[in-house]
């Protein structure tokens, strides 16, 4: 079988795979970004939410006492 090196290949041909290769980095650089940002974002969504108390809070009349 013939393996191809870069020996073989024109100086275009290495440009074009070298941007290429440039373009699947950024893409997965900003994908993980995005990533790590909607997860910091649902962590602060989390904390942010209030929790609902299971009972009334004291001093507070509701509704039908």
């Amino acid at each position: 079988m013939y393996e191809l090196t870069l020996a073989h290949l024109t100086g275009t041909e290495r440009e074009r795979d070298m941007e290429a290769d440039l373009r699947q980095r950024r893409i997965l650089k900003a994908s993980a970004t995005a990533r790590r940002v909607e997860a910091a974002n649902a962590a602060v969504a989390a904390h942010a939410v209030p929790t609902p108390r299971p009972y009334p809070a004291t001093g507070l009349r509701t509704v039908g006492s």
